[in-house]
This record gives structure tokens, sequence and C-alpha cells, in this order.
């Protein structure tokens, strides 16, 4: 299977794994995301859509806008999500 190109996290359809590949926020929002394990190299996946998402990253559940996750580029795992949050 080829591999697949980046998306941005807002793209990610739900409770589909991804790793992140890249962060290009603001520093503010970058140091508060790697506060809370959401850096390059991560698992992640999204628990809700919308405006106002919610992803699951190491284990904690991270509330951001749609404007932020599409700053966050991730690629697609052909690996099934974790477990549920």
């Amino acid at each position: 299977m080829p591999p697949t190109a980046p998306i941005t996290l807002d793209l990610l359809p739900p409770e589909t794994a991804a790793m992140v590949r890249h962060v290009g926020s603001d520093l503010l929002d970058l140091e508060r995301l790697k506060v809370m394990g959401l850096c390059e190299g991560q698992s992640v996946r999204v628990l809700r859509t919308g405006e106002r998402m919610i992803v699951c990253c190491c284990g904690t559940r991270i509330g951001m806008s749609r404007h932020l996750a599409r700053q966050i580029s991730v690629l697609v795992s052909a690996e099934p999500a974790e477990g549920k949050a």
C-alpha cells in the first residue's frame, strides 16, 4: 500500500488513526499543544468534528477550533484507532 499524502487534522474522519506530521501554529498554541502531548510523531484521532473539535492524543482529550486543527497536518495510519477515550 503506497503512503498517503498528509491532510489537515480538520479533514480527518472521526475514529481514524493518524500520526501528527507537522504543527504550524503560532508559538503560544504550539507550546500548549506540546504540553498536552500533541506534537510531531504522536498518534491522534478525532472524537468530534465541527467548529469545536475534540481530538484524542496520548490518552488526553483536547478541544480545539477547526481553525487550529487546519494548521496541523497528519498522515492517516493503516492501523486501527487506539481504544476509545
